[in-house]
């Protein structure tokens, strides 16, 4: 039955992704695949640092057309390239980041930061998420 091979395949699609209760909102959201979480597993999150990317971004954290549907992020952990994952339920990374190819890295403090080395307030490397706002 075509009905309950789709839902079949939902439901495993549904098992591969990682939801959350934001801390602070109590609305859940989508926190990465479960598959990165064994990242995590070093150490266990405290309920208070699962906050969801609204409640924990400094920047542009909503649009006045989209909501958060299609927000951009800077890479925690480096200024030269824009997030292409969240995961672990609290931790934007770019490719390069996520890969494990840089650690927290230096402001290179020229045109290739995506603040042009001019960091707002909340966008420190290695400590800030930041919503750069809409794509």
């Amino acid at each position: 039955d075509v009905n309950e091979s789709t839902k079949a395949t939902q439901s495993d699609i549904l098992d591969q992704l990682a939801f959350y209760q934001c801390f602070k909102c109590q609305e859940p959201y989508f926190g990465g695949l479960v598959s990165c979480e064994a990242a995590f597993t070093d150490r266990i999150l405290n309920d208070d640092e699962l906050v969801c990317p609204s409640c924990s971004s400094f920047g542009l954290t909503s649009c006045s057309k989209h909501g958060t549907n299609f927000l951009d992020y800077k890479c925690r952990f480096c200024c030269t390239d824009i997030a292409a994952f969240f995961c672990g339920g609290t931790t934007h990374y770019c490719l390069k980041c996520h890969s494990g190819l840089y650690g927290t890295k230096t402001c290179p403090k020229d045109e290739t930061c995506i603040f042009y080395g001019q960091h707002p307030a909340g966008a420190e490397n290695g400590i800030h998420e930041y919503s750069l706002g809409c794509a």
